[in-house]
């Protein structure tokens, strides 16, 4: 063990005024020092943090496993691209009436989510007044809009490109639900429309990402576009008519 005295200024923003910005004597002793020491890269190691038997199935797992998170995170991000793009381009008046029931269908699954657990009910209980529910519909309103456009846009694909789904298709998706919801009644006509409905979705996004010309860049490396001002967007606005002229 090692005792020294440090010699300090406290900082004049010290919490005790009476004290603050004067000197002070530290008396500090040393009693260990620890030094963490990393496991060794064997197979023992990698037996002890997975189901693997060596390291170098152990590694070949992980390099598997970062390759298909990569893989899986590009296919996302070019479907909400490709999504984005298509409803841009979709002129389209939605009733009040169905994007007040988009709205409400996000919120009761707001809900269920949290009623999944004991704590998650309770707040439930307490949160969702009358107040909250209606700032809930304020702040879900525009991703309802943006869901109902690509729903519509999609839809649109399907019928222009002749999207179905094969009987076959529908039967072994229907199957595989059912399979995994033994305890609850389930209407199999209504299950096999809302299968049918999914699987022309994703057949009208296979087909956009065919048919789309698609740049794939370095991840980070397009910087988000600065946000403008009202008043400096309608300056530059002015200023681009009168270049025109």
């Amino acid at each position: 063990e090692q005792t020294r005295e440090i010699t300090a200024t406290l900082p004049a923003s010290f919490a005790n005024q009476e004290f603050a910005g004067k000197p002070a004597n530290f008396v500090v002793m040393l009693k260990d020092i620890k030094a963490r020491e990393l496991p060794a890269l064997d197979d023992d190691f990698a037996k002890s943090i997975s189901e693997k038997e060596t390291m170098a199935e152990l590694r070949e797992y992980l390099e598997q496993r970062a390759v298909d998170e990569a893989e899986d995170k590009t296919k996302e991000n070019t479907e909400k691209a490709i999504l984005e793009a298509l409803v841009e381009k979709l002129e389209v008046d939605i009733p009040a009436s169905l994007i007040d029931q988009e709205t409400s269908f996000m919120i009761q699954q707001q809900a269920m989510y949290l009623q999944r657990s004991a704590e998650g009910a309770k707040l439930v209980k307490q949160l969702f007044t009358k107040e909250f529910i209606g700032e809930m519909r304020r702040m879900n309103e525009p991703e309802a809009i943006a869901r109902i456009k690509r729903t519509l846009a999609l839809a649109e694909v399907a019928k222009l490109e002749n999207l179905e789904a094969a009987k076959e298709e529908v039967d072994k998706r229907a199957a595989e639900i059912l399979q995994s919801l033994t305890e609850e009644e389930v209407d199999p006509a209504r299950l096999n429309q809302v299968v049918m409905d999914e699987l022309v979705t994703e057949k009208a996004i296979e087909f956009l990402k065919q048919n789309a010309q698609i740049e794939f860049l370095p991840e980070g490396s397009l910087a988000p576009e600065p946000e403008v001002e009202p008043e400096a967007a309608a300056t530059e606005a002015a200023e681009d008519e009168a270049a025109d002229l």
